[in-house]
């Protein structure tokens, strides 16, 4: 478990995803979120989570979303 700077919550080493269905490493949830966010090229991630249809969308409004769920 990480502790966020300049926060008392903690972040997850595994969190849910609706995308892959499952726990998911949270580095991998990153990857999909900086990618949801425009700031990293699709490229990076598996061909399953490129054709799942609305795909950034779905990631922006996760419960698990590091923006929402830290407010960073």
């Amino acid at each position: 478990m990480q502790h966020q700077k300049g926060s008392n919550k903690k972040i997850e080493d595994f969190v849910q995803c609706p995308l892959y269905d499952d726990y998911i490493y949270i580095g991998n949830c990153i990857d999909v979120q900086e990618v949801a966010a425009n700031l990293i090229l699709e490229k990076i991630l598996p061909d399953e989570i490129l054709q799942i249809k609305g795909f950034k969308d779905i990631c922006r409004n996760c419960e698990n979303n590091l923006d929402k769920k830290y407010e960073r």
